[in-house]
């Protein structure tokens, strides 16, 4: 119950200051209890948002081979959430490697708003970076109020790969592990082209 007060409290902080995040609809809170860093009621967090889907959701398909399902599912993404990437163009590559960038863009500019606002997601995992730039599985999440760069989030990020002056550089590692997932329907060239989008796009949006 505790970590999804947490997480309800986080999110509607996130969320007065303007920064895209999952919300919180209700917690139902259970009779049994769970360990978690100690004993606490059971309970159920149900978040609302546009997509739940995730960079980890490509990497499955990509690693379970199945080309066919990883196209049904990024086809499915640009139709319902990336509309403009299809434009005028019949050419699928082009398609997909327009919705990369766009992704590239939206994950910069999604961490460069936490980086203003200090914010410390915790455990930056691809499982836990939104396909469509959103904050989102914010349980081991916080603020560091005086922006300091070696600030962790999380228990179990023991060396600090998570740390608050960390983010920008894994908000890139995680693009990069999601243009590997997407490398059998994109050219290599256009997913390194996409790439280089990154780095401007986070100055852009952080000095605006």
């Amino acid at each position: 119950m505790t970590e999804c007060q947490h997480e309800y409290d986080i999110s509607e902080r996130l969320a007065v200051l303007g920064v895209p995040t999952a919300r919180c609809l209700c917690i139902i809170k259970g009779s049994e209890q769970v360990y978690r860093n100690g004993f606490e009621s059971v309970s159920i967090l149900t978040r609302v948002m546009p997509s739940h889907i995730r960079f980890g959701t490509f990497e499955r398909y990509y690693f379970k081979k199945d080309v066919k399902a990883l196209k049904i599912l990024t086809d499915y993404v640009i139709h319902h959430y990336f509309p403009h990437c299809l434009g005028n163009n019949t050419d699928d590559n082009n398609n997909y490697g327009q919705f990369f960038q766009d992704v590239v863009i939206k994950t910069a500019q999604l961490i460069a708003h936490w980086q203003q606002v200090g914010f410390v997601h915790g455990m930056m995992n691809t499982d836990n970076q939104s396909i469509l730039g959103v904050s989102l599985d914010l349980g081991e999440s916080t603020f560091t109020e005086d922006f300091d760069d070696n600030f962790i989030a999380s228990l179990s990020d023991r060396k600090g790969r998570y740390a608050f002056g960390q983010q920008p550089a894994i908000g890139l590692w995680n693009c990069n592990v999601l243009a590997r997932a997407l490398s059998p329907l994109i050219k290599p060239a256009d997913l390194r082209r996409a790439l280089t989008n990154y780095e401007p796009a986070f100055i852009d949006f952080e000095y605006k």
